[in-house]
């Protein structure tokens, strides 16, 4: 798990390679080892998680809420591996439409 700091480091180091600096836009990206999944907004707050038999929080952290609203003003883009189009003709010559 990263921390804010780590976070806020590997911004920094990424803005700073970029001509617009820290005023260059974040996109947010969701893998899943396939693909990458690109989210239209997100918004930053914290979280805390109560156990049931406690009054105290078990965990607090800040968290990165991606929106991703499939047909929703809010859809964002999929990007599809390299290798995706090479499945779906696969699937295609074997009629095979429940792989992947």
């Amino acid at each position: 798990m990263a921390t804010v700091r780590e976070l806020i480091k590997a911004f920094s180091e990424a803005a700073g390679d970029l001509p617009e600096g820290l005023d260059t836009a974040v996109r947010i990206g969701v893998c899943d080892g396939e693909n990458l999944q690109l989210v239209a907004s997100a918004e930053v707050d914290y979280w805390a998680r109560i156990s049931m038999d406690r009054s105290v929080p078990d965990q607090q952290f800040v968290l990165v809420r991606g929106h991703y609203h499939p047909g929703g003003e809010q859809q964002g883009e999929l990007l599809r591996g390299a290798a995706s189009d090479v499945d779906d003709e696969l699937r295609e010559l074997t009629g095979d439409d429940d792989a992947g």
